[in-house]
């Protein structure tokens, strides 16, 4: 799904559980702002967390972070939701290097960067979860045609030294946990430089687990090179379907929340296929394992419903159930059952639905009374957690990312009714809910 999210050329249970909030280890930098002080001992292993991590991200486009990590009242409702995992982006190289298919001179500060990433560490008390290019297809910033990071397919490690170049400007400031996305979104990204029909076409996820190989391995191998405490790869696979994309959902009384979706399983397979095949020819090196793999869900929008996108809520709670329930079954076959049961599944962005542009794109229930958005994000939260559910091996997710923190404007009629906090500090009526859900450790 292509949102306007994208598209902004102006534009720990105590610590031993990261799902319920901790301090990121090992800053080498300090902020003046801390709003509420945390435990000083780290969680250093991303992967033994049992709880799902509730995590947030910052707009690419807020190169300094934003009022994320400038503002302490944002800052503060930031803490006081004990949000550990902050994904962010560069939406381009930085000035003293050159990149893209064109070879363009980088347009972004390097030290206003880093200001970001000590602010989410510090500011924030916050992991960054790091997303790598290509990252839109639409414009941000300087950089008019987000797609110029898709590289070509006889190319794939073409971003490599770019993201080498982000990973040591932040061991430069912060050298503890991190999150290592290997793309967002690149199925609407790339699909057509690549060739093919649709974002949803066969053929586009094994590309992107080829992407994957050619790049995911070199940075984890980098990052503790670099002295990263602890690294997550996370292999974004693409599509994950809906009712839309030739999915549908039936009414079933025997099925999780009351519908049954059968979610195809041709991405999973497509990606996996494709990096098993590159672990197989690097002699089983375990770096091309992902440990974690990611789609994204908009529930309310195009994907499950035309215009103005109203309908059950529990049609995507079923979905997202089925399509986890589907997937670790999908992982355990292709990649043996020992190898498969490691890897684990995140939702590494997602939102109640899509507001783009009022009201042609936008879920009514932004503009509702009555809190729908509030009663979305529990119901999402709780069947994320795993919410008693033991359909299948694996019932929770391992981590989600609501998106996001005070980066869009304001209102509700257009992308500000995504921002959980405004850039103002204010909140939404929902910021409660999510607020609850992540400080509890579980979803409703």
């Amino acid at each position: 799904m292509i949102l306007a999210r994208y598209i902004v050329t102006v534009s720990a249970a105590g610590l031993a559980a990261l799902g319920a909030g901790v301090l990121p280890a090992t800053a080498t930098s300090t902020t003046a702002q801390r709003p509420v002080p945390r435990a000083a001992t780290p969680t250093n292993n991303l992967l033994t967390q049992h709880n799902l991590i509730y995590g947030s991200e910052i707009g690419a486009w807020e190169t300094n972070g934003g009022p994320a990590v400038t503002n302490p009242t944002v800052a503060n409702e930031i803490n006081a939701a004990d949000i550990p995992a902050i994904r962010y982006a560069v939406y381009d190289c930085f000035t003293t290097e050159t990149c893209g298919r064109d070879n363009h001179a980088g347009s972004l500060s390097q030290s206003t960067y880093q200001s970001a990433i000590s602010g989410i560490v510090n500011t924030d008390h916050a992991v960054p979860w790091l997303k790598m290019v290509p990252i839109t297809s639409g414009g941000i910033g300087s950089v008019q045609n987000g797609s110029v990071f898709c590289p070509s397919v006889s190319n794939l490690g073409m971003n490599l030294a770019m993201e080498k170049q982000v990973l040591a400007a932040t061991a430069a400031v912060y050298r503890g946990p991190i999150v290592i996305e290997s793309s967002n979104e690149a199925e609407y990204d790339c699909a057509g430089f690549w060739g093919f029909s649709s974002a949803g076409a066969p053929g586009v996820s094994t590309d992107i687990g080829k992407m994957y190989a050619a790049t995911m391995p070199a940075l984890v191998q980098y990052a503790r090179q670099l002295g990263f405490s602890d690294v997550v790869t996370v292999g974004y696979i693409g599509v994950n379907g809906g009712p839309q994309w030739g999915d549908p959902c039936t009414a079933s009384s025997g099925s999780p929340y009351g519908y049954n979706c059968n979610p195809p399983g041709m991405w999973v397979d497509e990606f996996n296929q494709a990096v098993l095949a590159a672990y197989r020819s690097h002699r089983d090196n375990a770096d091309y394992i992902p440990d974690v793999e990611s789609v994204h869900s908009y529930c309310h929008s195009t994907d499950f419903a035309p215009n103005p996108f109203t309908f059950d809520n529990n049609e995507c709670y079923a979905f997202q159930r089925e399509w986890l329930t589907n997937a670790r079954g999908q992982v355990d076959s292709i990649w043996g059952s020992r190898t498969g049961a490691s890897i684990r599944f995140a939702v590494s962005e997602w939102q109640a639905g899509a507001c783009d542009s009022y009201p042609s794109d936008c879920w009514s229930g932004f503009n509702a009374t009555g809190d729908p958005v509030g009663s979305y994000v529990d119901g999402f939260l709780s069947m994320l957690a795993g919410n008693g559910v033991t359909t299948g091996t694996g019932t929770a997710y391992w981590a989600a990312n609501l998106f996001e923190l005070a980066s869009n404007g304001s209102g509700t009629q257009g992308p500000g009714a995504y921002n959980v906090i405004n850039a103002d500090g204010s909140t939404p009526p929902w910021y409660a809910n999510f607020e609850a859900d992540s400080v509890k450790g579980q979803g409703g």
